[in-house]
């Protein structure tokens, strides 16, 4: 829970500096690997934090739904 709650802030963090980077495509691959590891994050508590006997992961209807969500984004921010 501890390490689930670390990387959270540091995702956080993350989205302040995201809008600085110049190269747009850069910047998408940025914001769409963060939210796909915040994906795999939900998938850990999903699993009551078990890591060694279940594989956490974002299924492809969820990686769509991440990679749109971004793209929409995207498209209305930057």
């Amino acid at each position: 829970k501890f390490q689930i709650k670390r990387a959270r802030e540091y995702y956080r963090n993350a989205d302040q500096g995201i809008p600085l980077i110049t190269d747009a495509s850069s910047r998408l691959v940025v914001s769409l690997m963060k939210e796909m590891y915040a994906g795999i994050l939900k998938s850990i508590e999903k699993n009551d934090y078990d890591v060694f006997s279940q594989r956490a992961h974002v299924n492809i209807w969820g990686k769509l739904r991440i990679a749109l969500q971004v793209l929409f984004k995207a498209c209305i921010t930057y």
